[in-house]
């Protein structure tokens, strides 16, 4: 599991937290940082098609659907603009950048025939976002903002592919490994809802949940062995639900 994004933000966690300031409730035009802590669960969206193995009596198995839930922490750092206007409502612009350790494990696909079958495994891995986003909320109390959010955001998907020929004994040549890496950049549309209040005029804590819906991705993974060539094309379109608790002050 990958963690090293929170080799920075637990500390720039505790020290927005420890560092905070007094605020003002319905702070009008006045800009905060803070950092956000959370769960992220990513769904694929996607399948592999077109693929299998050619040779002398070997033919094509489709690939298995991704469609499963994948989760894993993230985490965080954001810089905002509120500005209060008329007596309850507050507009917001804000900007962040922070990464997430949300991998699927090894992805198994099986196919060729019976007797002589082969089988690929594939990793995707969610790694660092950067995005911007406005918010509109209404003022539940003088100190409780609940607001709708929409933003645009980038994040960079890493993906393994590994694949291994001549899994079962009667297939010719023995296992054969080959594999790739490769690093792709998805936008994102990220509608969300939250809520912020003042903590003992100190600082202000949030609550939100965020859904990212991200551009689709195809890519072609091929190769060679012994007993024939393979060759599919990988189909994806990730989706993730971000729930998260943050914390900011103004400068």
């Amino acid at each position: 599991m990958n963690t090293k994004f929170l080799k920075w933000a637990l500390p720039a966690f505790a020290l927005t937290v420890a560092g905070s300031q007094s605020v003002e409730a319905k702070i009008p035009g006045k800009t905060s940082y803070g950092a956000r802590l959370g769960f992220q669960n990513m769904s694929l969206n996607g399948k592999g098609i077109a693929g299998g193995t050619g040779g002398v009596g070997v033919f094509t198995r489709p690939i298995h659907t991704m469609g499963s839930n994948y989760g894993g922490a993230s985490g965080d750092l954001f810089l905002s603009h509120d500005v209060a206007f008329r007596d309850d409502l507050c507009f917001g612009v804000e900007g962040y950048v922070g990464g997430s350790n949300t991998d699927t494990g090894r992805i198994t696909h099986e196919f060729g025939a019976a007797n002589r079958h082969s089988i690929s495994h594939t990793t995707v891995k969610k790694d660092y976002t950067f995005g911007g986003r406005l918010k509109l909320g209404h003022y539940l109390k003088n100190d409780v903002l609940l607001y709708a959010s929409l933003g645009v955001e980038n994040t960079r998907f890493k993906i393994d592919h590994a694949y291994a020929s001549g899994v079962n004994t009667n297939a010719t040549g023995g296992a054969i490994a080959d594999g790739s890496t490769s690093s792709h950049s998805l936008w994102a549309w990220v509608p969300g809802v939250g809520v912020k209040w003042n903590i003992r005029k100190n600082w202000c804590c949030q609550l939100e949940a965020t859904y990212a819906m991200y551009d689709s991705l195809s890519r072609e993974v091929s190769g060679s062995r012994q007993i024939g060539t393979y060759n599919y094309k990988l189909n994806i379109r990730p989706s993730v639900l971000g729930l998260t608790v943050g914390f900011s002050r103004p400068f």
